[in-house]
Formats: structure tokens, C-alpha cells, sequence
């Protein structure tokens, strides 16, 4: 299990964040529409998330993680839909910020193999753009 901060918040056309890259920060800087605290990224919505008596079809999610593991390999699994980022350490170690590179429908997964041991932090950035949207991260010890 990983110790996830998770926040949501709302974009329009204007400020779409894969469209205007630079918006992310400043969307980011904003008041959330919905928090979380969970040991687990796995997620999935139809029509937007909910946050009390709205829905926000377009939203960005930025979940911050910290986890302590023993010394080895692991391998890192995200799967997403429309476009994610994720950071090691304040390093990125996958950047698929380009929703066009993918099929109608297709929710891509990815896996990253990785070296770690003791504390670590990750970040998750993700954007969905309209209709279904999915996001898990999950982390598993290879040796």
C-alpha cells in the first residue's frame, strides 16, 4: 500500500491543461473540488466525478504518495484514461500527456520497472478530458 493525498479539480476549454500545458500549475494552485486520502490509486468514473451535489466532467487529479519498501525490484502499473504523468522522487518516469496517441475507448496501461529501497514519494498527474475515465497505480515487488 502506498499513502495517497488525492485532490480533484475542474477545468473548462479554457483551461484545459493538455491542450495549455502550463495550466496545470495553475489549476493545481486552486481549491480543489474533492479530497481524498486512500492507501490505493484505483479509480473509475462514467460522466466526471462527483463532488456533493455537482459533476465536473473534465477534472485533473493530482494524487501526491509516500511509501517505505525493503530493498529490491519492483514494478510500477498505471493505467489511465485520457492522460497521465507520474513522478519517482520528483522525477518523471512516464509522461503520456498525449490522449491522441490512443484508440477510442482504450484505457492504456504501462509498467515501469524500477530500483528501490527505503522512503520514496511519488506524483500523479492525470486529465480526463470527457466520458469514462480511469486511474490505478499499483506497486509490486519483483524479487
Amino acid at each position: 500500500p502506498i499513502d495517497w493525498q488525492v485532490k480533484w479539480y475542474s477545468y473548462d476549454s479554457l483551461t484545459n491543461p493538455v491542450r495549455n500545458p502550463g495550466m496545470l500549475e495553475t489549476l493545481a494552485g486552486q481549491k480543489p473540488v474533492k479530497e481524498d486520502k486512500v492507501n490505493k490509486l484505483d479509480y473509475a468514473w462514467w460522466g466526471g466525478i462527483r463532488a456533493g451535489e455537482r459533476q465536473y466532467p473534465q477534472f485533473i487529479t493530482i494524487a501526491a504518495g509516500q511509501v517505505s519498501v525493503p530493498d529490491g525490484e519492483y514494478e510500477l502499473s498505471v493505467t489511465w484514461d485520457d492522460a497521465v504523468r507520474l513522478y519517482l522522487d520528483g522525477k518523471i518516469i512516464m509522461d503520456e500527456w498525449e490522449p491522441s496517441k490512443y484508440s477510442f475507448d482504450e484505457s492504456p496501461n504501462r509498467k515501469v520497472k524500477v530500483h528501490l529501497s527505503g522512503n520514496h514519494s511519488f506524483r500523479v498527474e492525470h486529465a480526463e478530458l470527457n466520458g469514462f475515465a480511469t486511474l490505478a497505480v499499483k506497486l509490486r515487488k519483483l524479487d
